[in-house]
Order: C-alpha cells, then structure tokens, then sequence
C-alpha cells in the first residue's frame, strides 16, 4: 500500500503541532532543524548535487548498458543487424526502437532480451512483449525479434466518489491517453468536485522527446478547497461562530517536467512548479505556519530517482520499484516558502507461482521528511497512508474521518504531518487471467503499520487541527503509530483498474 505522493505515484490520488519543561526544550531541538529561509537553498543544491553525481556514477558503470548485471556469469554476446517488429497496430515503429534504444552494430547478448521485455512493458502501451534473436546471415550476427500484443491506452486512470456526513458527496473522473497518435504521447484531464470544492487537471506529456529517451511534460491545474478548521477545548473560538471554522484556499500554476533514463530502467526527472495561492483562514493568527493569509507565491523544485522493473506497471506480478524525490523551495527561487521534502518509496512484488497465474506477494517500505515552513497541502496526509481513511482526491480532501488508532498511541488526531514512515505486506490471489474484458482479477488482503508526527507541533498537544478534531492528550506518543488494512478484488481491463474493496466502501459511508 504505496501512498500515492508525487507525480510518479499510481494509481490514485496526489500529493499531503506546551507539556512539561522537558518536552518543550525537545521541541526546541526539532524546531532548530528548520533552516532560515535563504539557507535552505545551500542543502538543496548540495542534495542533488550528490545526486546527480551519484547517477553521473552510475552511468559510468553501466556505460555497457546491456549485458548480465551482476557481471559474475561470462556472457555470449552478438552483434545486432536489425530489429524486426511484429504485432504493431497503432504504435509507430521508429517509438518502438527508440524505447529500446538499440541501434544496428551494438552488441547483444540473451540476457539483453529481459531488458527490452521489461523497457517495453514499463510503457504501457502492450500487454505482451516477447523478444526473442534469430540468425543472421554473417557468423556471430543476429536479429532481434520483438513480437507484441497492444493494449488500449485511452484510460479511466481513476474514478473519484465518495459520501461525507459534513460534506456531502463528491466525484470525478481522471482519464488519460497514454500513447496518442501511436508516437507516445500523453494527454490526461481530470476534474473532481462537490458542494463546496473543485480542482481540475490538464496534462501534456512526450515520453520520447526528439526520438531521443528523454521525457518532456506540461501540467496545470487549479483548485478551490476548504478544509475544516478545528481547534482544542482550551482554545476560545471568535465571537459566534462554532466548528468546523474554515481555512478556503485557492491554487492556480502548472509545472514543468524534463526526464531522461540515465541506466537501463533508471529514470532521473526534474520538474519545476509555479502556482498563486490565495488563502484565507478563520484563524489566521493560529495558521500562518500553514499557509499565508492572502495572496502568496509556491515555486518549487523537485528531483526524482526512479528504479522500476516491475513487469506491468498496471497489476504487477514480479519487479520492485524504488523511488527517491527531493523537493525544495526557497525565498531565492522567488518563493513564499521555504522547505526542503524528502520522500522514499519501494515497493517488491514477488510470484509465489502457486498457480499458473501466481499468487502475488507485495512488500512496501516508505518514509518522507518535511523540513521548513510548506504550505500545509504539501505536508503528508493521514489519508495518504491509511487505507480507513479517504486520501486526497487532485490534491483536495473531502472526508473528516481519523485514523482509527488502534494502538491507543494517539493517532486520532494525525493529518498533516511532517513525518511519515511506514511499512506495509499484501497478498493476491489471482481469480482471473486471459483475454479481455478481464487480463487480470485478483483477490487481495492486504495490511500495513505507519506513524506520523510534527516536530514542534505534536499531534497530542496541538492547539489547532486542519480535517480531525484534536483531543488534547498527555499521554499521546511524540510519534503516532497506527495499523492500517484492506481487503477486496482489483481487476485490470482494457480502460483501466477497478477496485472493489472495505475501503472503497468506508469512502461511500456518510461518516
């Protein structure tokens, strides 16, 4: 149960603080983190920095790009004459070869074979993929053979529907193209809306720029949103009014993105981020740490490393996926904010082959940090982590529900956060395999534990609450932990995923 922060996440959602003398000088230590304003550019230009060095690292040593990668089994190699590909429909050829990124006179050998398997699986664009070489004429020269089977990619990539006793319901729809005109274009729209909140969604994206493999994407958006305000027992509401008070916000930008595979299945994107954001708060006095009253100005920069080879990136049945994304924003860069946001996430997926099918084990491990002063949407949400708690649709949430809390440690009044870590196991269990309406059905259980907290503004002592009703609570733990499940069917088709499952109908519940 990967939660979906960042633009890289799937399927669903988007990315998003006095006791005893003892714990105050605690939180002085934590606060003290929380570099100045103009000094956080220094760390985020040394981050990637490394990071870039690192990836500079580890092209140098995959400058054979293909081959056996742990180099300890001596490898046939070939010369490659052509590639030949059959099965093509609607994708062009020249994106085909430009996904593989071989040229004739390179050398190949079989292990190569599950590395264009996988480069073109990760598209999207097929549900098949099988390489295979054949003879050529001169000794020691061969073809590559790739036979595919396409897959639509006009997509319903989400479905946004849910019912909320405060707020009544919401929906929406996110669709998207992922391979337009067949030459890897993506073109995706999405919308979600109820009484009282709206966002909406535009994108734009070439997954091979120029022939060349380097991403290039445009998105913008724009969102109305009004989250609950809520405030502890001992804190005085102004004159005649009641909770929930409101913090109404508006957000209007785009971002920029440019990416390119730095090592076989190792992608590295960048994308720059600009939006106004008109804020106002029935407290503002209590919610200038989280976001500005009035207009205000969000630029950011965000690094991400990404390492996929998964077989599908739709219901995958073997691979893992690790990806790291560093965020920034700074006064320098023309900001309102300044902080710097770390987030890693893996997932393992693992065919047990019990059946021809396989059951499917899947292992995720997450963790992120917020330092600095973000605008609260870009802090880590409860509902992003937790299956029993409806995540936040295009960036809005529309549901006041809390985390269960289970463990009693205090996690009731988790949600925006600044730390997260977690950790999660699912098991499926294929129902369906073959041809359409249904490439695949599963059956899936699946559990998790995650904590959260704010350094400085602790879930058990906070004077006020964006979504939760806090409980001022001394014997809440400084870092919450809760558990987290979900248990139901998902099903791949050929116009997406669907879910049916306790948390689907715990969103649909007027609660």
């Amino acid at each position: 149960m990967i939660p979906p922060w960042g633009p890289l996440s799937l399927p669903r959602g988007e990315q998003r603080r006095d006791r005893t003398s003892a714990r105050n000088t605690n939180q002085v230590k934590a606060v003290a983190l929380f570099l100045p304003r103009a000094s956080l550019i220094a760390p985020i230009l040394a981050i990637l920095t490394f990071a870039a060095a690192l990836t500079l690292t580890t092209t140098d040593a995959a400058a054979q790009p293909f081959g056996d990668p742990s180099g300890r089994v001596p490898v046939i190699q070939y010369v490659l004459d052509d590639v030949e590909i059959n099965g093509l429909d609607k994708t062009s050829p020249d994106l085909v070869r430009s996904i593989i990124g071989l040229e004739a006179g390179e050398r190949f050998g079989l292990f190569d074979l599950e590395i264009v398997k996988r480069r073109l699986l990760g598209t999207g664009y097929f549900l098949s993929v099988t390489p295979s070489l054949k003879k050529s004429q001169r000794r020691g020269h061969v073809l590559l053979v790739i036979t595919v089977e396409e897959r639509n990619t006009i997509l319903l990539s989400d479905l946004f529907v849910g019912v909320s006793g405060d707020r009544g319901a919401w929906g929406g729809v996110d669709i998207v193209e992922g391979n337009l005109l067949g030459r890897g274009l993506t073109l995706g729209g999405a919308f979600v809306a109820s009484r009282d909140q709206l966002a909406t969604r535009l994108l734009l994206a070439d997954t091979q720029a120029f022939a060349l493999p380097l991403r290039l994407s445009g998105l913008a958006h724009y969102a109305s949103g009004r989250e609950s305000l809520f405030v502890a027992d001992n804190t005085p509401l102004p004159p005649g009014r009641a909770e929930p008070l409101s913090l109404n916000f508006e957000r209007l930008g785009g971002e920029l993105g440019a990416g390119f595979y730095a090592a076989p299945l190792l992608g590295v994107f960048v994308d720059l981020g600009v939006e106004t954001l008109q804020g106002r708060s029935d407290l503002p006095d209590l919610t200038d740490n989280l976001l500005d009253q009035g207009r205000s100005l969000h630029t950011s920069l965000r690094m991400t490393f990404d390492h996929d080879t998964r077989d599908s990136p739709y219901v995958p049945t073997s691979g893992y996926r690790l990806n790291l994304s560093i965020q920034g924003s700074s006064a320098l860069m023309g900001s309102d904010y300044d902080y710097l946001k770390l987030v890693l996430r893996s997932a393992l997926y693992k065919s047990l082959g019990i059946t021809q099918a396989g059951h499917v084990l899947r292992f995720d491990l997450f963790g992120g940090i917020v330092l600095g002063q973000p605008p609260f949407f870009e802090r880590f949400f409860v509902g992003d982590a937790s299956a029993l708690v409806p995540s936040r649709d295009l960036g809005l949430n529309f549901s006041a529900i809390g985390s269960p809390d289970f463990l009693h440690t205090g996690a009731g009044n988790l949600a925006f956060e600044t730390v997260v870590a977690g950790l999660g196991l699912e098991y499926g269990v294929p129902i369906i395999e073959g041809p359409a309406p249904f490439y695949r059905v599963e059956f899936f259980v699946a559990a998790g534990l995650f904590g959260m907290t704010t350094p400085g503004d602790l879930p058990g002592d906070r004077r006020v609450n964006l979504a939760v009703d806090p409980v001022l609570d001394p014997n809440a733990s400084v870092f919450p932990i809760d558990m987290t499940f979900n248990i139901g069917f998902k099903a791949e088709t050929p116009i997406g995923i669907f879910g049916l499952s306790f948390a689907n109908a715990l969103a649909l519940a007027p609660l």
